[in-house]
């Protein structure tokens, strides 16, 4: 997350009550209204932003709001840190195009005990996703009669 936005769980806090019995709840999965100053600090931040569109998209108290935010961050960490270059391609617009294995391979590679994508396992995981979806193109293209065709 941004340096200056607090962390999920400082977020789920309000000054006046705790959000939840459990200290660990988090924005997405604390049932209510969030305070508007609260709602101001996360849309300064565009990781917060992310757990608010998931919390406006799937409601308060979403069961894989935790997994989803986890392997997004990691994902995120591992595209920062110039990990994945022949994957990620820079747009002039300052953006960032992935390549869609990376999301794929983000939705299943486990997880380390402290949440985040291994480097190498996941990089192995994309390289087999983009072996598999070749082979699935060739498969169909060979099998594609109008393919063969030509005029």
């Amino acid at each position: 997350m941004g340096a200056d936005a607090p962390s999920p769980v400082e977020m789920a806090q309000t000054d006046d009550e705790a959000a939840s019995d459990e200290p660990d709840m988090t924005i997405a999965e604390v049932t209510g209204e969030i305070p508007q100053d609260v709602r101001e600090r996360l849309q300064k931040d565009p990781y917060a932003r992310v757990v608010l569109a998931l919390r406006e998209h799937f409601g308060p108290g979403y069961p894989f709001y935790r997994p989803f935010i986890y392997r997004f961050w990691s994902l995120y960490d591992l595209v920062h840190r110039g990990q994945l270059p022949e994957w990620v391609v820079p747009k002039e617009d300052g953006t960032m195009g992935l390549h869609p294995a990376l999301l794929l391979a983000a939705s299943d590679v486990k997880l380390t005990k402290k949440g985040k994508l291994p480097a190498n396992r996941f990089r192995g995981r994309v390289r087999q996703i983009i072996a598999e979806e070749l082979v699935k193109a060739e498969s169909a293209n060979e099998t594609d009669p109008k393919e063969g065709a030509s005029e």
